[in-house]
This record gives structure tokens, C-alpha cells and sequence, in this order.
């Protein structure tokens, strides 16, 4: 219910209060009868004992004035009808008993008549009764406020009546300040209907409860309890602005199913389940969002969301479940044949990284690793075949594990010779010089661990085991070589016959681990070498620098190290022709440590 406020003054309380005012006719009517009831409140103050009696000609007044009224309508619809004697004319001494009993032969309109005459003048006579009273009533009350005049009440009691009779005196004999404030009133009351008016002319107004007490509420998709005023308000919008929710057709709903299935579907087949999985999410969130803010807020239409999303998942779950499938026996192939070069942990990265083995043959600097076990012929003739073979087992089996911790790829076994290379396109290694010569340091110190593992078999070898590796780092081609019925993953190139020739020349020099000058130089400078001179190997015109391998450099004590210094100066005085000097550092060597054979060579020529 729409309803506008305004302030009413309450001359009884001389203070003003809200109250509900429909229309200026009803406050106007408020108004006047507020000034009116001031001089009834009088005499009822005025006189205790003559209150009832005035009460009962109020009584009356009210009574005569509405049996005239009903006598004048009686006149209006039926002059010629005879109305029944009146209860209240027959009551009442005077004039009237005298007309209700004259002979029944007079005219019926003439008895009305004389009958509404009668009660006139008893309204007139109760009138004047009651006007005595009231003149009465402000004389007192005129005569209780001028005796009043300065004086202070005793009491509270005292106090408020002393107000209710000043508030009378002002009703009944300053009655423009009253009416002053009914027309300021009257004007708030009109300033605000017409505010009301200007809001809503021309507008559809609907009038509802919001009260949460009322029963007026009803579930919504926004609200577990909405007022209905605000349904019927959304129901009139969409009707008013024609904004009707539409359902999009099949054929609209069959082609977003198809174009976000083929989506998800084209995505998943060359990504990762996760990637892809991921994407499918995006594309979720993405179709509801455009449902809700292009398609259903600008157009008002409600496209099917559970088709799509039902189109998505499956396509998603069954192209990865099929590529889980087949592209997992197609990888678990790749791995363990890159099993056969690495290790299992190693071929099952690459091959999640990659996804496929690229076999193409390609270019590239790597570094390659040969080694073997020294005097491996005397020593299988001395063991005999069943024994060799226990020998192998062991051996490869611990350098195996020694390459495959430096990530190496192993190519092949020769005997007791193994050939690894390092930084394949499978398994790009920035330090792959480094990591080589870790792993020949690596393989070196399991030497022993095989020793003592045969001697727990029962197998005494003549003496200490020994293995002499090379390293040399270059361009090589590296890829898939052979026919088509037998083919291998290896690399070909000078840098591959320069690592066999390294290893076969420690035997010259008595050196275990030897280094071409490309893989001293990116080894890093914490592991520590010492240089051998120029060797000239089968197959290369100009002489190559080599280097002997002599471990971690924190392993390696300061007095080594100062002799490593003199045998490298031995070495620079060599070459630049100073032949004596040169003895002279390589005995001052010898005499430290005397088996020394790289010095004993270069004394010796």
C-alpha cells in the first residue's frame, strides 16, 4: 500500500506526530473537528456534574439529526406515502404530540411535514441547550487561565492541567495559530502529493507487502524468499519491453555441440592429458560465461549448456583414454629401446618430453667415451671363458651404472670395451664435457667394488684391475645408421675415432683417464689435469693436445699439485726446444715419484 506522510498537530498534546494522511479532504476534516472538540474537553473540566448531561444532549443532537435526514430522503423518493409515527417526535412534549394527534383524515405529505418541523425545532432547542453550556464552559475556562496569570503549579497534576486548560484557552480564543499550522500543514501535505505525482504519472504502480512477517514470498533463483510484488514487477517488465526469454533452437544447440567437441578434440589429440585437460576447463568457463552475458543478458536467450558440457568431457576422456592406449605401448616401446642405451629412468623422460624418438641424423658437438680393461687378453686367458664372462658381467655392469648416473648413452659394448657418447638431440647436456669426465672418474673408483666382488665369488685376480678410458669432445653425426632390416642410434666422425685413439694411447703414457683439449677446456676448472704433449693419431694430419685426467681438484693434496706445475713446465720447456731444462724439471719429478711414466717417457727420448 502506497501511503504519504505528512505532520499533525495534536492541540490536546501540542506536539506533532506521523500519521497516515490519504487525501487533504480527510486532514481538512481532522482539522476542524480537532478545534471543535476543544470547547466539549471545556466543559467536561469546567463542571464534573454537568457532564453527563451534556453528554446525553450530544446524544440527542446526533439522534435528531440523523432521523431528519432519514425523513428528508423519505420526502424525496415517495412524497405521497404515508410515513409511520416517529419514535422521537412522540418522546419529546411540545408541537409534536400535538401533530401526531390530529384525525387520521389529513393528507399524509402534511403529517410529514409537521413531523420534520417537530424535530427541527427539538434539534434547534438541544442546540441552544448545548451552545449555554459551552459559553458557559469558556467563560470558566477564560476566568481559570486569567486567575492562573504568574503563578507556579505544586505539582505534576497540577502542572498538566494547568497546560490542558492554556491549550483551551488557546483552541477557543486564538484559534489562527492552529490554523496556521494546519495550512503549513496542508501545504507539506500538497508539496508531497505532487513530489508523489510527479514519480509516478504515467507509470504503472505496483503496490505489494515486503514485510518479511507477511506471507507474500516465493522462492526465486536469486532468493530463497522474494516478495511477489517483485515477480509480478519482473513478469510486467519483460512484458512492457517485450524482453521475452527465448529458448535457442536445435539447430543452434547441435552446432555449439559440435564446434566445442571438434575443439576439444583437435586440442587433445596433440596435447598432454593435463594440458589439455586444462583447456577443456577454459572452454567450459568460456561457453558459460557467454551464455549468461552475451546470449542470455543482450538477447534473452537460454541456450542448452548440459549438450556442450557433456560433448566436452567425453571427447576430452575418450581421446585421452585412446591416446593412453596406443601412445603408451608406442612409448613404452621408445623407452626400452632407449633403455638399451641409458638408463630406464632417463629414456622415460625423453621420451615424455618428446613425445617421439627423432632419429633423423644431425650434426652437432658432443662428446664422445671409450674405455676398456687393461691387458684384458692375458687376463682371459688366465680365467678362462666361464670366468671372463663373470668378469664382464660385473664390470660392465657397474661402469654401466657409473654412465648412466651422468645421463651418458651408452652405444655399445665391444668386448670389454664400452663406447657412450654425451649431449644427443634426445637429451640436449650444456656441460656434457663435464659430465664425461665425472663419469670416467665415476667408472674409474668402481674398479675396486668389482675386484671385491670377485674375490666374494671365489675368483683371485693375478692383480689390481685396471681400465684405461678416452674422451674427446667434437663435431659428430649422430642418428640412426644401417640398413633397413638393422639399424642403430649412434654418432660417426673424427671426434669418435679421436676418443678410441685416446684410450688406446694410455697405454703409451700409463695414464688411466686422457682428454683431447676441447673437453679440458669445457670440463671446468674444479676438476684437475695435467698436460700430456702432442700425439699425432691414425687418421688426423695435425698433432692433438692431449691431457691425463687426475680428479676433483679439492680431492687432490698441495704437494701434488706443485709437482703436476713441474711436470707442466718440463713440458713447455720440451716443446720450446729447451731439451736440458726440460730433463732437468722431469728428474727433479722422478725423484718425487719415480714410476712416473709420462716422465719417464719424455726423459727417455
Amino acid at each position: 500500500m502506497i501511503v504519504s506522510y505528512c505532520w499533525h498537530h495534536n492541540v490536546n498534546q501540542s506536539t506533532y506526530n506521523i500519521i497516515p494522511i490519504l487525501n487533504s479532504k480527510h486532514h481538512n476534516r481532522s482539522n476542524k473537528h480537532t478545534l471543535a472538540t476543544a470547547p466539549h474537553a471545556a466543559v467536561s473540566m469546567a463542571s464534573q456534574e454537568a457532564w453527563p448531561a451534556y453528554q446525553q444532549l450530544l446524544d440527542r443532537r446526533a439522534q435528531l439529526t440523523e432521523e431528519l435526514k432519514r425523513l428528508e430522503q423519505q420526502r424525496k423518493v415517495s412524497p405521497a406515502t404515508k410515513p409511520a409515527a416517529s419514535k422521537l417526535a412522540t418522546t419529546m412534549p411540545g408541537p409534536t404530540t400535538a401533530a401526531a394527534s390530529k384525525p387520521a383524515t389529513a393528507s399524509a405529505p402534511i403529517q410529514l411535514a409537521e413531523t420534520i418541523a417537530a424535530l427541527q425545532q427539538q434539534l434547534k432547542d438541544a442546540q441552544d441547550r448545548i451552545d449555554e453550556q459551552q459559553t458557559a464552559a469558556r467563560e470558566h475556562i477564560k476566568w481559570l487561565h486569567e486567575s492562573m496569570g504568574d503563578l507556579s503549579p505544586l505539582d505534576q497534576s497540577e502542572a498538566s492541567q494547568w497546560t490542558q486548560i492554556n491549550e483551551m484557552y488557546r483552541c477557543m480564543y486564538r484559534p489562527d495559530d492552529i490554523r496556521k499550522v494546519n495550512q503549513q500543514i496542508k501545504l507539506s501535505i500538497d508539496q508531497k502529493l505532487e513530489k508523489l505525482r510527479r514519480q509516478i504519472a504515467d507509470k504503472v504502480v505496483l503496490i505489494g507487502y515486503t514485510a518479511t512477517t507477511t506471507a507474500d514470498f516465493v522462492p526465486t533463483p536469486v532468493d530463497k524468499r522474494c516478495p511477489g510484488v517483485m515477480v509480478h514487477a519482473n513478469i510486467l517488465n519483460q512484458i512492457v519491453q517485450r524482453a521475452f526469454i527465448e529458448h535457442a533452437g536445435i539447430s543452434s544447440n547441435m552446432l555449439v555441440i559440435l564446434m566445442t567437441g571438434m575443439l576439444i578434440s583437435l586440442f587433445t589429440s596433440s596435447r598432454g592429458p593435463f594440458g589439455s585437460f586444462a583447456f577443456m576447463v577454459v572452454v567450459l568457463a568460456s561457453l558459460w560465461l557467454v551464455n549468461c552475458l552475451v546470449a542470455f543478458r543482450m538477447f534473452n536467450v537460454l541456450a542448452n549448456l548440459v549438450g556442450p558440457t557433456v560433448a566436452l568431457v567425453l571427447s576430452w576422456a575418450m581421446i585421452t583414454l585412446y591416446r593412453q592406449v596406443t601412445e603408451g605401448r608406442a612409448k613404452r616401446l621408445i623407452a626400452g629401446r632407449l633403455g638399451q642405451y641409458t638408463s630406464p629412468s632417463l629414456a622415460r623422460r625423453i621420451v615424455d618430453q618428446t613425445g617421439s624418438l627423432q632419429i633423423v641424423p644431425e650434426s652437432r658437438e658432443m662428446t664422445c667415451y671409450f674405455s676398456d680393461i687393461k691387458g684384458f687378453t692375458s687376463l682371459s686367458e688366465l680365467l678362462g671363458p666361464e670366468k671372463t664372462v663373470l668378469l664382464l658381467n660385473i664390470y660392465l655392469e657397474r661402469t654401466s651404472e657409473a654412465l648412466d648416473k651422468y645421463e651418458a648413452f651408452i652405444n655399445k659394448f665391444q668386448g670389454d670395451g664400452i663406447f657412450a657418447f654425451f649431449n644427443p638431440p634426445l637429451n640436449p647436456q650444456t656441460q656434457h664435457a663435464r659430465l664425461a669426465a665425472l663419469a670416467g672418474l665415476e667408472s674409474y673408483r668402481c674398479l675396486p667394488e668389482v675386484q671385491q666382488e670377485l674375490e666374494r665369488r671365489g675368483f683371485k685376480l693375478p692383480g689390481p684391475l685396471h681400465a684405461r678410458v678416452g674422451i674427446a669432445t667434437g663435431n659428430v653425426v649422430v642418428g640412426d645408421c644401417g640398413s633397413q632390416r638393422k639399424f642403430d642410434y649412434t654418432c660417426i666422425g673424427d671426434t669418435v675415432n679421436l676418443a678410441a685413439r685416446l684410450e688406446s694411447a694410455n697405454k703409451f703414457f700409463g695414464s688411466a683417464i686422457m682428454l683431447n683439449e676441447q673437453t679440458n677446456r669445457q670440463m671446468g676448472q674444479d676438476l684437475l689435469s695435467r698436460p700430456l704433449g702432442r700425439i699425432r693419431v691414425v687418421g688426423r694430419v695435425e698433432p692433438e693436445m692431449v691431457y691425463e685426467l687426475i680428479g676433483r681438484r679439492e680431492h687432490v693434496d698441495d704437494q701434488k699439485v706443485k709437482l703436476i706445475e713441474i711436470f707442466q713446465q718440463g713440458l713447455e720447456q720440451f716443446c720450446a726446444g729447451s731439451i736440458d731444462n726440460a730433463i732437468g724439471l722431469f728428474k727433479q719429478y722422478l725423484q718425487l715419484i719415480p714410476n712416473d711414466v709420462p716422465t719417464i717417457r719424455y726423459v727417455q727420448l
